[in-house]
């Protein structure tokens, strides 16, 4: 009998466990329990910390700072068009300077 140059893959005994199905399980009982036990966790933790939660409520609505913070951003606007003029004046002033090809600074070669 001739004999393999590579050894043989299959198995002489099969063991039982290895290859026993997966066992029926009711997952939406065990989301259930999952579920179950983390709001559990999390009403302990309230009790647990309920002195450091704030317990105070501010006085002043906040509708109103939103409004007054609209009418603040419409005014930074007009101002930022005008701080971009003067940018771009800057950057006029910048292009315009002479250059001079012997400075020791710019090297072109």
């Amino acid at each position: 009998m001739v004999t393999p140059l590579f050894p043989s893959l299959s198995l002489n005994h099969v063991e039982s466990y290895w290859f026993s199905g997966d066992k029926v399980i009711d997952e939406d009982a065990v989301l259930t329990n999952l579920e179950k036990e983390q709001q559990t966790h999390f009403a302990e933790l309230v009790q647990k910390y309920a002195e450091y939660l704030p317990q105070a409520q501010p006085n002043e609505p906040y509708e109103e700072d939103e409004e007054e913070e609209e009418e603040d951003n419409d005014d930074d606007d007009d101002e930022d068009s005008a701080s971009n003029d003067d940018d771009n004046d800057e950057e006029l002033e910048v292009d315009e300077m002479p250059f001079n090809p012997d400075s020791p600074i710019i090297n072109i070669s």
